[in-house]
């Protein structure tokens, strides 16, 4: 019985999955959201889905935008009331 020892993956943090996903287009040529997450699970240890990924580029994107918003704003462009 000790032989089959399960080992349970931790979930992927937030923090890490940026890291990840730089390594893993490094080495390989993912095509999904999906395989993507296969390759982190495997390469790293942790458990990772395509939810994850999906989620950590959606708070990107998001990130992005409001950094953008307020430099616009500092900068007292009009355009920024808009966005």
């Amino acid at each position: 019985m000790d032989r089959f020892k399960i080992i349970e993956r931790q979930p992927v943090s937030l923090e890490d999955i940026g890291i990840y996903l730089r390594l893993i287009h490094m080495d390989y040529s993912p095509v999904s959201d999906e395989e993507m997450a296969y390759l982190i699970s495997e390469q790293f240890n942790v458990d990772c889905t395509a939810n994850d990924i999906m989620y950590y580029e959606r708070l990107h994107i998001e990130m992005e935008d409001l950094e953008k918003i307020q430099r616009m704003s500092e900068y007292n462009y009009p355009e920024y009331l808009i966005e």
